[in-house]
């Protein structure tokens, strides 16, 4: 059974999708990983690495993680030994599998829920540099169906949350859009006022 989270997340929702840099797929991925370290969520964390190799300069993070989160399970071809920590899951995919091209990161909870998914294409073609189309999104309906997908996968029990707290959320999604903003101001990223605007930043209204 060949496994995509990235075509389970987009199927049947109209969701843009937008090309990725690997700067912007770390900028995403660490605000997201830092609301629930600043927050001290226990959330169950679920992450697509590609390469378990991918994982090592992310250890002091996930380590971290690893003490906050209720669980953190962690996708990728075992090309290295993970490293023992007690709360993580160390999921091993094949290397033909598509999953295994993928990166991504889901939380879905009452109090904070997102996905990241993305799926690695061929590199730009004046650059040589990696390219991902994903897509970012807040939508409730599109987290759950990624985190009851992997759960799936993984044959654990599905939940569904009856009752969000959409006024954290929005507060949330809110620093993460001025953390961002101050980032690219400061490293003079390539994300543009366009992609931060309200309009444009997924899940703000």
């Amino acid at each position: 059974m060949n496994l995509s989270l990235y075509d389970a997340v987009i199927s049947g929702f109209q969701i843009k999708r937008i090309i990725h840099s690997v700067p912007l797929m770390n900028t995403i991925s660490h605000q997201i990983e830092g609301q629930i370290l600043k927050n001290e969520m226990p959330v169950d964390l679920y992450a697509g690495f590609q390469r378990l190799s991918c994982f090592e300069p992310q250890q002091a993070t996930y380590s971290k993680l690893d003490q906050v989160c209720n669980s953190v399970t962690v996708f990728g071809i075992a090309d290295v030994e993970p490293p023992p920590f007690p709360n993580t899951t160390f999921t091993a995919l094949e290397a033909d599998s598509t999953l295994a091209k993928e990166w991504f990161i889901v939380v879905d909870t009452a109090e904070f829920w997102t996905v990241l998914s993305t799926q690695e294409f061929s590199p730009d073609p004046i650059t040589g540099l990696r390219r991902f189309e994903g897509v970012w999104t807040f939508d409730a309906v599109v987290v759950a169906r990624a985190s009851r997908y992997l759960r799936h996968i993984l044959g654990r029990p599905a939940y569904t949350i009856t009752r969000r707290q959409e006024a954290l959320q929005e507060r949330r999604i809110a620093e993460m859009r001025a953390l961002m903003l101050e980032q690219m101001k400061r490293k003079g990223s390539p994300l543009t006022q366009e992609y931060l605007d309200t309009k444009a930043f997924p899940g703000v209204r």
